[in-house]
């Protein structure tokens, strides 16, 4: 998904993510062995445990559900349309793997930032001729 960065939506989403942040089933957990501790045995907890074991379950998985959502958001002010930036193919949460025999090209902007991205990957990166090392700005119709 593309989108202008400060959109209505986007914002009402990394809302909702943060507001995971205040649930707290744990601070419930302690309330609930507290309040037995005083009343006595009187009140069975194994019910409302079980219930704030799925609240905790629920909010790990709604948590994992934004991330992976949002690592397939990217914003872009106006500028940013015709940059490498707007490619997504490789946009993920998880790691890859794979040999470098299974590379065919790389593509970096010449510079970001005021970063010489492409001439500082050459001088760090070690890799065999086999693998093209392109600059992106080469690349895009001008």
């Amino acid at each position: 998904m593309y989108t202008l960065e400060n959109t209505d939506l986007l914002n009402r989403i990394y809302h909702g993510y943060i507001s995971l942040d205040d649930i707290h089933p744990d601070g419930t957990k302690s309330e609930t062995k507290s309040i037995q501790n005083e009343i006595g045995e009187i009140f069975e907890t194994t019910c409302l445990d079980m219930q704030l074991m799925w609240i905790e379950e629920a909010q790990m998985k709604i948590v994992e559900s934004y991330e992976t959502f949002l690592a397939n958001i990217k914003t872009f002010n106006s500028r940013e349309f015709d940059t490498i930036y707007c490619e997504r193919e490789w946009r993920t949460t998880e790691n890859f793997k794979f040999d470098i025999n299974d590379i065919a090209i790389i593509i970096l902007p010449n510079k970001e930032e005021g970063i010489a991205c492409y001439d500082g990957f050459l001088r760090e990166i070690s890799l065999p001729r086999t693998v093209t090392v392109a600059r992106w700005e080469d690349l895009v119709e001008h």
